[in-house]
């Protein structure tokens, strides 16, 4: 039956999602319940610049966090984006190469199903798993809003950073299916997809501080470029780039289901 695998995906997911999203939802609550008043932030905010280009390696540009906006988008939406990308990557070695590794996955494909939809349906449980933990986080953060006087944020803003999350975590999870049903072992995909993460973490620090064309190409092959942050919560999202980090993330989910069906499941 069609979405029988995408239904046993949720409900096996279940707890995983509200772990994860209860660990979102301390980060949204934490950034809006502890937002400083105008001259707090104003000191926050000289204090992170007194160290310079140390900042920018951490993609915290001059003065943004001198508003409530900024500090929210820095502590909830840009700082969680770490968090975020491993929880992209646990689930997407839960997919093939850890059940692999158990003996489980022969099992499974041994039903009336193909190895496309497996994995397509896998695939979208999770994006509806992070969509769900991202929203639900969101609206903890504005029901926090009403507790501090300091803050005057609306839903919509915090639900469009929730939004701006899915193309982002969607890429990682893609990247890390793909080299888990090449690699195989659970280990080695889980290595090469936090040397992505580390990698492309950095390459946004360091071309911030670069500067020029060196930078500029630097910032451009890190995805914590394209991912918006705490922009959304003040500019509204940036659909190009959340299209081509979406497009990017689904040409890797065809690249991983091609190679899934052509190779065969280690027992």
């Amino acid at each position: 039956m069609i979405g029988s695998i995408l239904r046993g995906s949720l409900i096996g997911n279940a707890r995983v999602a509200l772990y994860w999203g209860l660990a979102l939802a301390f980060f949204g609550f934490y950034a809006v319940a502890l937002t400083p008043d105008t001259s707090g932030l104003k000191q926050y905010a000289d204090l992170m610049d007194s160290f310079g280009e140390i900042t920018a390696l951490f993609g915290i540009s001059e003065g943004a966090l001198a508003t409530a906006e900024g500090f929210i988008g820095f502590v909830y939406l840009e700082y969680t984006l770490l968090l975020l990308s491993v929880f992209a990557v646990v689930a997407a070695l839960s997919v093939s190469a850890g059940e692999e590794e158990q003996g489980m996955l022969d099992w499974q494909l041994s039903l009336p199903v193909s190895r496309a939809r497996f994995l397509w349906e896998r695939s979208l449980a999770f994006l509806i798993i992070f969509a769900g933990t991202g929203f639900a986080a969101s609206i903890v953060a504005w029901l926090t809003t009403p507790f501090n006087d300091n803050v005057s944020l609306g839903l919509l803003p915090l639900l469009a950073g929730a939004l701006n999350f899915l193309p982002t975590m969607m890429l990682v999870f893609a990247f890390t299916l793909l080299v888990s049903v090449v690699l195989r072992r659970r280990a080695a995909a889980a290595a090469l997809a936090g040397v992505f993460v580390g990698a492309s973490y950095f390459l946004n620090g360091i071309g911030n501080v670069a500067g020029g064309n060196l930078g500029d190409i630097l910032l451009r092959v890190s995805y914590f470029y394209h991912y918006q942050g705490s922009e959304v919560l003040s500019d509204g999202l940036n659909a190009p780039r959340m299209l081509l980090t979406a497009a990017l993330a689904f040409v890797l989910l065809i690249l991983a289901a091609r190679a899934f069906q052509r190779r065969d499941i280690g027992i």
